[in-house]
């Protein structure tokens, strides 16, 4: 060994252990000092210092494993977007040190990569690496899967957020089941039934959805190891549809072992109006290609056939034969046929009439006219399938054993509102179609006696501040109702019992509000709508308040925090409830005020505490207990003698009784407002 070697490898020698001494006095530092005064004592260094030790930081950090490596590719970035993913970033309850973000900007032109920089030099973990613009977010994605040090990467966009708890559940549920991906349950701004049949607390019923990676967008934890040794990598190019897809495809021919976290929402895709994919039904040649290229990718890379066939179903029902439904409608005759070709071929190949079992009624009459090549028939089916929903509404509300009972009714309907017609055919049933239509399916198209028994209609519920949708215990059916003239409608019938005890059971007791909704699922009309009607019904239950109620939209909602309802403001005491005793002194009536709120539930465990207000200036304790099988305010103090506006405030909220109290004296009187 030359002098030159020895001395670069005694400079390695003694640089790593610098580092490792280095290492040693940081993690004795960050065990020893609690963390607060370790902030403290790093605000008084100078800037140098900070910034020359949070790239040492960084150093000691490459060469160390973490659990999980967050990769966002940015471009070109709103703020509020940023804002919004580095402050869930902020609040993840997995530890720093755990877990690294790798922001890889994709050539922003404007300020986006000083922008995250700003963000990464108070946050030791947050990397920042720039490339030159690719046009799409899949080499970014790429890049951070060869710098990652994370046993699982997860992939985020640029504008969405994680919930508190998302990396550490998803990384246990993990790390228990040996997984080389974790689905976790994902919430959409916007709708209530995304992932609705794979992200279900009983896994035989989500293994029936068929593929477990569905919803297939990348906001799953994928295992880096197995990722790398299969060379599994988002395809690249300026333009690249459905590459998410591309990419769980690649990990279900790789075989790997799915996990799915379905007890706690993980991550909220954001709704917002920057979307590169919408750009891709503009020109149909493009469309399709893309479409040909994927269904033949699944066709050809997955060998579990029950996958395959999953998948293919999947995409064939909601992609091409969903194209010659009422959405056709909205294209110009131009698109309709150049796309036509492509539909007819797709069909052809996988779509052939041995699999039509395969395909839910709609979907398989659509099919059938495909394979006729008459575009009359499909646009005049589209427009019998056009409109056609179900509109829950309430049908009895209350309260029992401190669950909120619902009941609701839906029946099928069309564009105009009337129940959708159906016929009886020999001794089953099948929609009462046009006679041209009519003729032209085959008697099995039309027949839907087994697809009758599989409808179902339920309830589900979804917090207003996560966005995350929930099913409700429910039992519901659904059923052909004989009209008297030969026909029928279909219509569904529900009850389910909502637990807000549960809540705070699953970390749900940081909504204020839930919204409910009912989903109607026959034939492949599916309609997942917001449950209308109900009135006040009021509870005291497991130590706090819930109120359902409608709301201005006229839709059921459950209010457990006083966010928007009050207890007394939606079941107000009535006059004779209301006994007041009053005595004074020295010009001061001390008032003794009771008030039975015969409209609200109480499971004996309830308690409140909070005010009544008397005017503008005068506040009283109050509480709301239990007494006797009976919910009652109670309030005492002292008062000068006046007319008052009787409200009261509980949890932050103040709410109109509607009453008024008169205190003259040793007299107190409570009036209607």
């Amino acid at each position: 060994m030359s002098q030159t070697d020895g001395a670069r490898a005694l400079a390695v020698r003694v640089i790593g252990q610098a580092v490792g001494l280095l290492a040693t006095v940081l993690s004795v530092a960050r065990a020893r000092i609690p963390r607060r005064r370790l902030r403290a004592i790093h605000r008084r260094l100078p800037t140098g210092v900070q910034r020359r030790l949070a790239r040492v930081i960084r150093v000691l950090r490459r060469n160390t494993r973490v659990k999980v490596s967050v990769i966002i590719a940015a471009y070109n970035s709103d703020q509020a977007g940023l804002e919004r993913v580095i402050r869930s970033l902020d609040a993840q309850t997995l530890p720093r040190r755990d877990f690294e973000v790798l922001f890889i900007d994709d050539g922003s032109t404007d300020d986006t990569a000083d922008r995250l920089r700003a963000f990464a030099r108070t946050r030791p973990h947050v990397v920042v690496h720039t490339i030159p613009n690719s046009g799409w977010s899949s080499r970014p994605r790429n890049v951070g899967i060869t710098m990652a040090r994370g046993t699982y990467v997860l992939f985020m966009d640029h504008d969405d957020e994680l919930y508190p708890e998302a990396l550490s559940r998803a990384y246990e549920q993990g790390r228990i089941e040996s997984a080389d991906v974790v689905n976790m349950k994902e919430a959409r701004t916007r709708g209530w039934s995304w992932g609705w049949h794979e992200f279900v607390p009983d896994p035989a019923e989500g293994a029936r959805a068929g593929v477990p990676l569905l919803p297939m967008t990348p906001h799953k934890l994928y295992r880096t190891a197995f990722v790398r040794q299969h060379g599994i990598r988002f395809l690249e190019g300026n333009r690249i549809l459905w590459e998410d897809i591309y990419f769980n495809v690649a990990c279900l021919a790789q075989g790997a072992r799915v996990a799915v976290v379905t007890d706690y929402p993980c991550y909220h895709w954001v709704a917002t109006d920057s979307n590169n994919s919408a750009t891709f039904g503009r020109d149909p040649d493009e469309f399709w290609a893309h479409l040909t290229r994927l269904l033949e990718t699944i066709d050809t890379s997955l060998t579990e056939e029950t996958h395959r066939q999953a998948l293919l179903t999947h995409h064939v029902q909601a992609r091409v034969l969903a194209f010659t439904g009422p959405s056709s409608l909205r294209r110009s005759d131009e698109y309709y046929e150049r796309s036509m070709g492509y539909v007819r071929t797709l069909v052809d190949r996988y779509a052939p009439p041995q699999l039509d079992e395969r395909l839910l009624p709609v979907h398989r009459a659509r099919a059938e006219l495909v394979r006729l090549g008459d575009e009359k028939l499909q646009r005049r089916l589209a427009e019998y399938d056009r409109g056609v929903t179900a509109t829950p509404e309430v049908t009895e509300l209350r309260w029992e054993d401190g669950l909120l009972v619902i009941s609701a009714s839906a029946t099928l309907t069309d564009a105009d509102g009337e129940p959708l017609r159906f016929r009886r055919s020999g001794s089953g049933w099948c929609r009462d179609l046009p006679e041209d239509l009519r003729s032209a399916l085959s008697a099995e198209a039309q027949d839907l006696t087994d697809a009758l028994a599989r409808a179902t209609f339920s309830l589900s519920v979804k917090g207003r501040d996560s966005r995350s949708t929930w099913r409700v215990p429910s039992e519901g059916s659904v059923r052909m109702e004989p009209d008297g003239d030969g026909g029928g409608r279909l219509v569904g019938t529900v009850t389910g019992r909502f637990d807000i005890g549960r809540t705070a059971e699953r970390n749900w007791d940081t909504e204020r509000v839930w919204d409910f909704a009912a989903r109607f699922e026959a034939l492949g009309y599916v309609a997942h709508r917001a449950v209308r009607g109900g009135h006040n019904a009021v509870a005291l239950t497991r130590g706090r308040s819930a109120i359902a109620y409608k709301n201005r939209d006229g839709v059921l909602s459950l209010d457990v925090a006083n966010a928007v309802r009050t207890v007394c403001g939606s079941a107000k005491p009535r006059v004779d409830d209301v006994d007041v005793r009053a005595a004074e002194r020295h010009g001061v009536v001390r008032l003794e005020l009771s008030a039975v709120l015969r409209d609200v539930h109480n499971d004996g465990g309830g308690r409140l505490t909070g005010e009544v207000v008397l005017g503008s200036g005068h506040r009283l304790p109050a509480e709301i207990v239990a007494e006797e099988g009976r919910t009652v305010l109670r309030s005492s103090g002292s008062v000068p003698p006046g007319e008052y506006r009787l409200k009261t405030r509980f949890n932050g909220r103040t709410g109109e009784t509607g009453l008024t109290l008169a205190v003259t004296g040793d007299r107190a009187e409570a009036r209607e407002s």
